[in-house]
C-alpha cells in the first residue's frame, strides 16, 4: 500500500513538473518571441517586435496612407560583400568626435569585435598614450592567442607602428574641423583663457568672448603654451598634433606639407566635421557596413554656439596661428570631395536623406519604448549582439559605453586583466575598469 502511494506520489509530482515547464515555457514565448509595446504618436503606431530570430521591426501605420514602412533595424538591406570591417579611428579634439566614437563603439559591439581601450592614464582613461604617440603598452593587453585588435576609437596620437597592433586590412579613418570653428571650441572647452590668464589683461568676471576676442587681437604677441597638459594639447596647431606631429614640426610648413602625401596613404579616410552626414556615408563604404549601424542620434554634432563674430583681421590671424592646421584642413577638404564625386554627388544626396530619415525613426522607436539610459545600467550587460539591445546602445552615452566595453572584454576573457595589472603604470581593477 505504501509503495502504491509512493509511487503515485512520484507521478504526480512528474505531471506537475512537466505541466509547470510548459506553462514556463509559453510564459517565456509570450514575452521574449511575442512581446509588443505601442505607442501612439499623432497618427502613427510605433510597435517593437521581437522575435524567434531577435529582428527588432519598425512599423509605421498611417490613417490617411496606411502602412508607410517596415524597416527592419537589425538586418543589413542591400547586399554586402564580406562581414563589416573593424576600424582605427584617430579621434581629434574638438572635431565632433566623441559623436562619431559612440557610433563606432556601439558599432564593435554589436559585431562582437576585440575592442582596444586605453591601458592607464594619470587623469583620463579617455585618453591613450597622450602625449606619447600610441604603442601597444598604451592599450589593454590582449589574452593569449589574440594578436590584433578589431577597433581603437579613443584620443591617441597617430603613429605608423599603430599597424602593428590592428587586424590587417583594417580602415584608417580620423575627422579634422575648419581651424577657425576649431580653435573658438578649444578656447572654450580647454578654458584657454586660465592658461594665458597673465596675458590677457582683463577683469577675471570678463564674458569668455571678450577674452577670445582680446587674445585673437594680440595673437601673434601670445606666448605658445601647453593648453592641456593632461594630454599635452598646443595652443597652436593642435589638430596636426593628434596626427602625431611635435611642436616643431607643425610649424616648419615645408615639413608639414611633406607630411600629406603619408598621411594620404595611411588614412582611408578623413571626415570633415561641417559635413559629418555625408562623412558618416563614405565611412560606410570604407566598412563594408549598413547605414542602420552607423545612425548618429545627436541634433548637432558640435556645438550651436559658434561663438562671437570675427572680422577678416581675426579670421586672418587664427589661420596665421594655426597655418599647419589650414595646410592639413585644405588638403583633405580637398581629397574629401573628390571621393564624394567618385561615389557620384546624386548618389549621395540620396543616402544622406535615407540616413536622416533613418535616424529620425530610430530616434522616434527607441523614445517610443523608453529605453534611454540615465546611468549605467546592469541590463546592458545582456549580449548586444541581439539586435533588441540596440536601443539601449543608441541611448547610452560615452562614459556608460567605455564602461560596458571595458566590461565585456574582460568577462569575455579579451582582454588580459592579470597582465594589465602586472604592467599597467596605473593598473585597471579586476573588472577592467
Amino acid at each position: 500500500m505504501q509503495r502504491k502511494r509512493a509511487i503515485l506520489f512520484v507521478l504526480l509530482m512528474v505531471g506537475l513538473y512537466v505541466i509547470l515547464s510548459r506553462y514556463v515555457w509559453v510564459i517565456y514565448s509570450y514575452s521574449h518571441k511575442m512581446k509588443i509595446y505601442q505607442m501612439d504618436e499623432r497618427d502613427r503606431i510605433v510597435q517593437l517586435k521581437y522575435q524567434s530570430e531577435s529582428i527588432v521591426q519598425l512599423k509605421y501605420q498611417s490613417e490617411s496612407t496606411g502602412k508607410v514602412t517596415v524597416q527592419p533595424i537589425g538586418k543589413h538591406s542591400g547586399k554586402l560583400t564580406g562581414k563589416p570591417k573593424g576600424v582605427y579611428f584617430l579621434k581629434v579634439h574638438k572635431c565632433g568626435s566623441t559623436t562619431l566614437q559612440t557610433i563606432l563603439l556601439r558599432y564593435g559591439l554589436l559585431y562582437n569585435m576585440t575592442i582596444g581601450m586605453p591601458c592607464s592614464h594619470p587623469k583620463n582613461r579617455q585618453i591613450m598614450g597622450i602625449p606619447e604617440p600610441l604603442k601597444s603598452e598604451h592599450i589593454m593587453p590582449l589574452s593569449t592567442g589574440l594578436t590584433h585588435y578589431d577597433l581603437i576609437a579613443q584620443h591617441t596620437r597617430y603613429s605608423i607602428d599603430v599597424k602593428q597592433i590592428m587586424m590587417p586590412g583594417t580602415p584608417f579613418v580620423a575627422i579634422l574641423r575648419d581651424p577657425i570653428t576649431h580653435f573658438k571650441s578649444l578656447f572654450s572647452f580647454f578654458r584657454v583663457y586660465e592658461k594665458y590668464k597673465k596675458h590677457i589683461l582683463l577683469p577675471d568676471n570678463a564674458p569668455v568672448r571678450d577674452k577670445f576676442i582680446y587674445f585673437v587681437d594680440r595673437i601673434k604677441d601670445m606666448p605658445e603654451l601647453t593648453i592641456s597638459p593632461a594630454d599635452g594639447v598646443p595652443a597652436r596647431n593642435p589638430q596636426l598634433y593628434n596626427f602625431g606631429l611635435t611642436d616643431h614640426q607643425t610649424k616648419n610648413l615645408d615639413f608639414v606639407r611633406d607630411s600629406l602625401k603619408q598621411f594620404e596613404s595611411d588614412f582611408d579616410l578623413v571626415m570633415l566635421v561641417e559635413h559629418f552626414d555625408e562623412s558618416l556615408i563614405l565611412l560606410r563604404n570604407s566598412l563594408n557596413c549598413d547605414l542602420r549601424d552607423l545612425i548618429p542620434l545627436k541634433s548637432s554634432y558640435v556645438s550651436r554656439d559658434k561663438g562671437p563674430e570675427l572680422t577678416t583681421q581675426q579670421k586672418q590671424n587664427i589661420l596665421e596661428w594655426n597655418a599647419g592646421d589650414k595646410i592639413l584642413y585644405d588638403h583633405f577638404n580637398k581629397t574629401f570631395w573628390r571621393k564624394v564625386e567618385q561615389y557620384g554627388f546624386d548618389r549621395m544626396s540620396e543616402d544622406v536623406a535615407k540616413l536622416q530619415e533613418l535616424a529620425r525613426t530610430v530616434k522616434e522607436f527607441c523614445h517610443a519604448i523608453g529605453k534611454t539610459i540615465g546611468t549605467y545600467d546592469s541590463k546592458l550587460e545582456l549580449n548586444v549582439r541581439l539586435e533588441t539591445q540596440r536601443c539601449e546602445l543608441y541611448n547610452a552615452d560615452i562614459l556608460h559605453l567605455e564602461h560596458f566595453v571595458r566590461s565585456r572584454m574582460t568577462k569575455s576573457g579579451i582582454y588580459n586583466v592579470s597582465l594589465a595589472q602586472r604592467t599597467c603604470k596605473y593598473p585597471p581593477t579586476l573588472d577592467g575598469q
